[in-house]
């Protein structure tokens, strides 16, 4: 009898489902069921060579590496040893570097009013620390409460490691850094402790980039005043640098993003082979919270003169794209009233991928994290607030560039993702790119995903569903949404955040149940 009931079951879902195409583009191969450790969180997708994949984790003793083998079955497990000469300490970051995982960490000794970065390689084969623990950087603070902190950036070819350290703040003076480039042996090519040309409380550091010939860049926002305006008489207050570290940084080269009235609301940059920069983003109108269209620059690393430079302002369609006749309706009114243009609420730029030809596809998502609070009375007068942490995660935008830096088109992916007090967990997407197609997974509910008159069709415990879709997007800006598989049926939720690409035909998707967690390979046809 229960067999029989198992059958029906499972007939009347493939019911439900059958007339929804299943994409046929990727094959799936799913691993064993594991069960959670407690207190244990899977956090990203390290490596991966001929013995399997390499994933990290952190456990309540601490950092782990965990080995899965082709099958996706757990082979091997490192637990982090961070002590060195008796002391313990903090883990700065873990990549593969040079065909290595390296670990970097950092002691702040409060005796000596000194901070240290060091690193340290793990055998692969082995999966084992080799136990040379080496320095890289250090940072002074005497006579200063906060002891700095370090970071690292591998150039786009992987042949340099950059390492910087922050200096600490010092009220009115500017924004102090170290850096040291090294090669593929970690071996020091050059370093160099700089001042920014700016006052701290007038600069923003936005990121840190190493070229591939060992140069070094930090993009950031210069304020005309605090850094809280947006506005300075009508204008904008801020614009955007990047600042460049030639020859062992002897020369300094100062590139002013400048897109005159424009509000720059984000920007990238990258440096290609020939030192010529790269940068793009979003601008406003308004100058508020918002984008009105994208932009991409490409700036000669020599003269600093801008080479090419196109905008897309992207028309009202696209901007409403996606709203309700309520909802598009109120923004236009909404700007209208303010005399403004009409915009989208701001995004962000998640991914530049830099084409084989010399183009370029831009992938940014609408992101906002709000706070709501309740404020509740008892009986004897007593009250208790209670605030929920709200997180949206709503459409991508795809931008494709050309080689010769005009933007050909763009195109908008209706998504819709809301959580709260959980970090947008299982929001967001993953990317995988193949040729000329780009292919994007994410979650979405069955309520945002089926047509309305459909999903009122559907059982109860069908319409609380959560899918996993897999959308392409062509070379011509074309969009093609499928479904992948049903949350409920597999028993876990994919966490897109987490997944990543191995190859041109292979990505590793993580997914997660209350209890237990699988790991799948996506392999694309």
């Amino acid at each position: 009898m229960k067999v029989l009931q198992l059958v029906l079951v499972l007939m009347i879902t493939s019911a439900v489902f059958a007339q929804v195409k299943v994409t046929e583009k990727v094959d799936i191969k799913w691993g064993p069921e594991v069960k959670i450790e407690k207190r244990s969180q899977f956090y990203d997708v390290l490596t991966f060579d001929d013995k399997g994949y390499y994933m990290l984790k952190s456990t309540k003793k601490g950092t782990q590496i965990d080995r899965y083998n082709t099958n996706l079955s757990l082979n091997k497990s490192l637990l982090l040893d961070l002590k060195y000469d008796g002391k313990t300490m903090s883990r700065e970051g873990i990549t593969f570097f040079n065909n290595s995982i390296v670990v970097f960490s950092s002691f702040s000794d409060k005796k000596a009013k000194k901070n240290y970065m060091y690193y340290q390689v793990v055998d692969q084969n082995n999966l084992t620390q080799n136990g040379k623990v080496v320095k890289l950087s250090e940072i002074s603070f005497e006579k200063n409460r906060r002891d700095g902190g370090f970071g690292y950036d591998k150039s786009p070819d992987s042949s340099k490691m950059m390492i910087y350290a922050a200096m600490p703040y010092v009220k009115e003076g500017p924004e102090k850094f170290g850096f040291s480039v090294h090669d593929e042996g970690m071996n020091e090519l050059w370093k160099k402790d700089i001042e920014l040309p700016y006052k701290e409380e007038l600069f923003r550091v936005e990121g840190y980039d190493v070229s591939n010939k060992g140069n070094v860049f930090i993009t950031g926002v210069e304020y005309k005043e605090r850094k809280e305006a947006k506005k300075r008489k009508g204008k904008p207050n801020h614009k955007y640098h990047i600042l460049g570290y030639f020859d062992k940084g002897a020369r300094v080269k100062d590139y002013e993003i400048d897109l005159g009235d424009k509000f720059v609301t984000d920007l990238s940059a990258t440096v290609r082979d020939n030192e010529d920069l790269i940068c793009t983003g979003f601008y406003s109108d308004n100058g508020n919270w918002s984008i009105r269209g994208t932009f991409f620059l490409t700036i000669d690393g020599e003269t600093k003169e801008i080479k090419t430079r196109s905008f897309k302002e992207f028309d009202e369609d696209f901007i409403t794209e996606g709203l309700s006749e309520k909802q598009e309706a109120k923004a236009k009114k909404k700007a209208a009233k303010k005399e403004q243009s009409l915009e989208m609420y701001n995004y962000d730029l998640r991914e530049m991928i830099q084409r084989e030809d010399g183009g370029a596809v831009l992938i940014a998502e609408q992101y906002y994290h709000y706070v709501t609070c309740r404020t509740t009375t008892s009986s004897n007068g007593s009250t208790t607030t209670t605030c929920t942490d709200h997180y949206v995660y709503n459409d991508i935008i795809v931008v494709n560039v050309s080689p010769a830096g005009q933007i050909e088109w763009a195109t908008k992916i209706d998504k819709h993702q809301h959580s709260t007090n959980d970090g947008g967990y299982f929001s967001s997407f993953s990317t995988h790119v193949k040729g000329d197609k780009i292919f994007l997974v994410y979650n979405e509910s069955a309520k945002q995903y089926y047509e309305k008159e459909k999903w009122k069709e559907m059982e109860k415990k069908d319409k609380k569903a959560m899918l996993t879709l897999l959308v392409e997007v062509d070379g011509r800006g074309r969009t093609f949404k499928e479904l992948m598989f049903n949350n409920r049926i597999e028993g876990v939720r994919t966490r897109p955040k987490v997944c990543e690409q191995i190859s041109s035909d292979l990505s590793v998707i993580y997914t997660k149940a209350r209890k237990t967690q699988k790991f799948m390979e996506l392999v694309f046809k």
